[in-house]
């Protein structure tokens, strides 16, 4: 059985909230001839890169936007 990874660190949390914050545009903008998913991934995959950096717990995408939609419905302030 797999061990399961730690709870996002403060740290963690607020790496998130900046890279995503500064990507904005290019995460939730539409589609057009020069934002295509491939791009939009590709920042997904560097935002769980930085968020892996903090603390040496590596993120996957998936967990990563998930803890993002997770910090949205808590209420942070920060909206698409």
């Amino acid at each position: 059985m797999s061990k399961r990874q730690p709870n996002f660190t403060t740290e963690e949390v607020e790496v998130l909230l900046t890279c995503v914050e500064s990507r904005q545009q290019i995460l939730f903008g539409s589609f057009s001839s020069g934002l295509s998913a491939v791009v939009k991934d590709k920042n997904w995959e560097e935002v769980a890169e930085s968020v892996s950096a903090v603390s040496g717990v590596k993120r996957s995408v998936g967990k990563v936007k998930k803890k993002w939609a997770g910090t949205l419905s808590v209420g942070t302030g920060f909206v698409r």
